[in-house]
């Protein structure tokens, strides 16, 4: 039995209903590593010297993250912490996963990491291939739609706050042309796994290999959002963008994989990113994490800047 303390017993009693399949190991410490209301991240500790991950994530809408692990992650063979066991109902779910006792790319950056990081991604690019082999029930569960995201902008117009009413309007003016570009985005290229966190927060670094971890906002879509995200993190780095591209098209060539990626498909991914990340924020993030609420304009900033060179007469995909 966990003793329960910090107000957290019902997430304890979901570790004391794990603990059996452990047996006949014992817990006999806690670490908290991640804490906000819709999710907890633990660090358990075993009598015999092992250590495991406990997560205890709350549903909001969308696939939670232990379906994303069972229909998407261990299916397309997805390098993340191999999942070991796993308690759901209807208000709550949590799951266990191997320890990789490592810290992350935001702890440690580095040049080599960051481009591994890259050439990761571009593994994810290619296993993704394999969602054309997964039923219909599964992919409609974690597709994330041409209309969804219109929808999401729309929520994110009607949310934002009427002190970005310049930007919302501008963003409104725009609505027209990012559809279209959604149009040409979904038919002419080939679905992916988003992580749509694709931060060095959430990269593990083992001795090289880039370990992906905290899917739990990861949808099916063609865009190459966390592609936008690793180049804005890199310039930190002082990695260029072009650099970051490059190497990930050379890590597709080396993967069998021929693909395009210009401005255009990074605006528009940076867009649909941007939208559904937002959109999660006007409505969970704001009460979730406090902080979020500064996150705002820069959001809307990142995106009236895509919409507009998207909306250019000059710009066309490739």
């Amino acid at each position: 039995m966990v003793t329960s303390h910090n107000g957290h017993g019902r997430f304890f009693r979901w570790v004391d209903l794990l603990a059996d399949s452990l047996k006949p190991a014992k817990i006999v410490g806690i670490d908290s590593l991640r804490e906000w209301s819709l999710s907890h991240v633990l660090r358990l500790i075993l009598d015999d010297g092992r250590t495991l991950i406990a997560k205890r994530g709350i549903p909001t809408k969308g696939p939670t993250e232990l379906e994303i692990y069972r229909d998407c992650l261990v299916p397309l063979g997805i390098d993340a912490p191999t999942l070991l066991e796993s308690r759901t109902s209807a208000s709550e779910y949590i799951f266990l996963m191997e320890d990789l006792k490592v810290i992350d790319l935001e702890q440690q950056p580095s040049r080599s990491s960051f481009l591994d990081a890259v050439r990761k991604l571009a593994e994810i690019r290619s296993a993704s291939d394999g969602i054309k082999k997964i039923s219909t029930s599964v992919l409609q569960k974690h597709l994330l739609t041409k209309d969804q995201f219109l929808c999401e902008l729309d929520y994110v117009l009607e949310h934002a706050g009427s002190e970005h009413r310049e930007m919302v309007n501008a963003l409104r003016g725009m609505v027209g042309s990012i559809s279209e570009h959604l149009d040409r985005l979904y038919q002419a290229h080939s679905l992916t796994l988003n992580h749509n966190d694709y931060h060095g927060k959430n990269l593990l670094n083992v001795d090289g290999r880039i370990v992906p971890i905290d899917w739990a906002n990861a949808r099916i879509s063609p865009h190459i959002g966390d592609l936008y995200c690793l180049i804005g993190e890199a310039k930190d780095q002082h990695i260029p963008g072009a650099a970051v591209v490059e190497a990930y098209k050379s890590a597709l060539q080396d993967l069998g994989i021929q693909e395009e990626v210009t401005d255009w498909h990074l605006d528009v991914g940076g867009l649909c990113w941007s939208i559904h990340c937002l959109q999660w924020i006007l409505e969970f993030g704001l009460d979730a994490i406090p902080v979020s609420r500064g996150w705002v304009p820069n959001f809307l900033t990142d995106m009236c800047a895509m919409a507009s060179r998207l909306s250019s007469p000059t710009r066309s995909a490739l």
